[in-house]
């Protein structure tokens, strides 16, 4: 079936060119300068205002601007589309779950910043973080292993917790950090 349609005659109550003329179908695009397009449509795009053309005789693409396009004949689609533009089926659940995974790693992330604490005990965090994945604040107190908590100034005397030796062991990276801190500040 051939359809020839002059764009100067398409209304505001006719479909779009892309709602018109199917892609894979044959097209025949005549310009305002009298230039001729003949070939397959790849792609309709009404919002740019253009139509990509795959050439019958050369292979060539064209994109041809639909205000230049003064008229056009189609014949039904030539081609089966699902062959020529194979495009894999979306698997809807794992979209949603990849998005779920996404916001469940950013409410962590955001879970990891201290509300109202200074840099430096950020970076405290951080470091202890780096070490023992199982630690969170808990408003401006750091707990590490749900055992051992670090409140403000966030020194070694401030650990206190149930089990002496990660009591120590935390101490020990909490003096660190600052000693590594203060040698680099001085270093400045």
């Amino acid at each position: 079936e051939k359809m020839a349609v002059a764009i100067k005659d398409i209304n505001k109550d006719s479909p779009p060119l892309g709602r018109a003329v199917l892609t894979g179908s044959k097209i025949t695009c005549t310009t305002n300068d009298d230039e001729v397009y003949r070939g397959n449509v790849s792609v309709i795009d009404n919002n740019l205002k253009a139509v990509v053309i795959e050439s019958e005789s050369d292979g060539c693409i064209h994109i041809v601007n639909l205000n230049n396009v003064h008229n056009y004949e189609t014949a039904g689609p030539t081609v089966d589309q699902e062959s020529r533009y194979p495009f894999r089926k979306i698997d809807i659940a794992k979209v949603k779950r990849r998005y779920e995974d996404a916001v469940h790693k950013r409410k962590e992330e955001i879970s990891r910043v201290g509300d109202g604490v200074s840099k430096e005990a950020q970076q405290l965090f951080n470091k202890l973080f780096s070490v023992y994945s199982e630690t969170r604040w808990d408003g401006q107190v750091i707990i590490v292993m749900n055992d051992v908590r670090i409140s403000s100034p966030y020194k070694p005397e401030n650990c206190t917790g149930k089990t002496s030796a990660l009591v120590e062991t935390i101490q020990k990276m909490v003096n660190r950090f600052h000693s590594d801190n203060d040698k680099s500040s001085t270093n400045v």
